[in-house]
C-alpha cells in the first residue's frame, strides 16, 4: 500500500533538480565573476580612460566651437569694413560733388 511518500528515481526527483540547476545557476555566476576579475586585472579600470577621452572630446568641441564664432566674427568684421568702405565712398562722391564747383558760377 501507499506509504506517505512518492517514489522517484534519482533522475526525476525534484528537488534533486532544483539543486542541480541551483548549483549550475551559481557555477556560472562564479565564473563571470571570474572573467570579469581576469579582464580587470589585464586591461585596469577602464572608467578612468573613459572620463580622460570624454573631457577630452568635449574640450576638442569648445574648441571648434571657438574657431567657427571667431570665424564668424572675422567674417562680420571684413563684411562691416567693407560697408563702411562703400559708405565712406559714397559720402566723398557726395561731398566732392557738391564742393565742385557748378558750370559757369565762379
Amino acid at each position: 500500500m501507499f506509504s506517505g511518500q512518492w517514489i522517484f528515481p534519482a533522475e526525476a526527483d525534484p528537488t534533486q533538480q532544483m539543486k542541480r540547476e541551483q548549483l549550475a545557476q551559481e557555477q556560472a555566476e562564479k565564473e563571470k565573476a571570474e572573467k570579469a576579475q581576469k579582464l580587470k586585472e589585464s586591461f585596469g579600470d577602464a572608467t578612468g580612460q573613459w572620463e580622460k577621452d570624454k573631457s577630452e572630446l568635449q574640450n576638442i568641441a569648445v574648441q571648434e566651437k571657438k574657431k567657427d564664432s571667431a570665424a564668424a566674427a572675422a567674417a562680420a568684421v571684413a563684411k562691416n569694413k567693407a560697408n563702411v568702405q562703400a559708405a565712406a565712398g559714397k559720402l566723398e562722391e557726395k561731398v566732392v560733388a557738391r564742393d565742385a564747383p557748378q558750370g559757369g558760377k565762379t
